[in-house]
Parts: structure tokens; sequence; C-alpha cells
């Protein structure tokens, strides 16, 4: 995961933003970081798509899981699933920087 990526998205976004089809969102928690697209549901709800958890370490930030229930079937990672996780968590931080048309080199 790289983390210049990840501290360009936690410099421009707040905890929650709406942009264009949907809500960006990170939140603070004890061990670190969830990180989410929300799709807004037919009810009006905000469906995860996807969020996942990054936990704080020596290095900056590390996801350890993934939850996506836009998906059908449901996807969900966990730790073990490393590969998975950096590949989806680098793609969301990817929609996050597209999302406000910052550029990352």
């Amino acid at each position: 995961m790289n983390q210049e990526k990840w501290q360009m998205v936690l410099a421009n976004f707040d905890e929650l933003s709406f942009i264009d089809t949907g809500f960006y969102r990170i939140r603070e928690t004890e061990n670190g970081y969830k990180i989410a697209y929300l799709a807004p549901g037919p009810c009006g709800e905000k469906v995860q798509n996807p969020e996942i958890s990054l936990e704080k370490n020596s290095d900056g930030v590390n996801p350890v899981s993934l939850i996506d229930l836009e998906s059908t079937p449901i996807v969900r990672l966990q730790a073990a699933d490393q590969e998975q996780l950096l590949v989806a968590t680098d793609a969301l931080l990817d929609k996050f920087l597209q999302a406000k048309a910052l550029t990352f080199s």
C-alpha cells in the first residue's frame, strides 16, 4: 500500500463528503481508520461499496479487512487475503483521488 497516496487522501477528505454519485468517508477508529465509498441505496441508506479497515503500524497503515455490500455476492476479505486487500485498497484510494481530481505521482 502506498503510504504517500494514503496521506494525500487523508489530507483532502473530511469525515463524509458527497461527490458526484456517492459518499466518501474516512473514520478514525481505535486502531486506525475505516475508509469507504458509500453508494446511495434505494431507501436512502448508504451502502458500503467497499469499506476497508486500515490498522496503524510503525510503517503507516495497512489494510486488514474489507466488506462490499453492493457486490453480488457480498465480498468480505480478511488479513489472510492480503494481496486482494492491497489491490482493493489501492483502487479505493485512486477513486478518492479521482473524485477530487487530485493527481498523485
